[in-house]
């Protein structure tokens, strides 16, 4: 079975995903701001155009089978769904915060079960098999390579970032991305039924 790291260093790569509202892009802006101010340079800012919530990485595929896929997900004719940012999500582990992302949540499991659909089909249809529990967050930093996550600086900027507003927003579509050197673009549009 091939894992993650097989495909992180090779070319185009897909994944779905839920695009960020307005209001919740500035919010996450509004942090991300904040941790630059704390950390001098040790956190990689995620670009603004680049902040969303996967719900499933497929890695490197066909056309075909993102057709396939694409097509396997619209015929599930999901609901809208609504959610909300959560708090500050540390990853792999809250006292080593490689990673800085937002929680996204719903008043239940919604989220959790629309995103287990999603799984279901890709999982069926692309070569990639994600088996990493399903963590909903929205990256906006990353550690820099040379920084260790315990340093002293992680720690303070960390501890040092405020309050997340929990933004609202209702979701009203998937979206099939391509992603090469950084950069995502938009291979399909999903409506959600309202």
């Amino acid at each position: 079975m091939l894992r993650y790291t097989d495909f992180v260093k090779q070319g185009k790569r897909f994944f779905v995903a839920i695009e960020l509202s307005d209001d919740a892009r500035k919010e996450i802006l509004r942090v991300q701001k904040e941790l630059g101010k704390l950390s001098d340079g040790v956190y990689k800012l995620s670009s603004a155009d680049s902040l969303h919530l996967t719900l499933y990485f497929c890695g490197e595929c066909e056309e075909e089978t993102i057709g396939r896929i694409g097509d396997a997900l619209e015929s599930m004719e999901a609901e809208a769904l609504d959610v909300r940012l959560g708090g500050l999500k540390l990853l792999p582990q809250d006292d080593v915060p490689r990673v800085l992302g937002v929680s996204v949540e719903s008043a239940g499991r919604e989220l959790k079960a629309f995103q287990q659909r999603v799984h279901d089909i890709c999982f069926g249809l692309a070569e990639f098999k994600e088996v990493r529990p399903f963590v909903p967050h929205v990256t906006f930093a990353r550690l820099g390579k040379d920084v260790p996550a315990n340093a002293k600086v992680v720690k303070r900027a960390v501890a040092g970032l405020g309050k997340i507003e929990a933004v609202r927003w209702r979701i009203f579509e998937l979206v099939v991305f391509s992603s090469e050197g950084g950069k995502h673009e938009v291979v399909r549009r999903i409506r959600l039924r309202d």
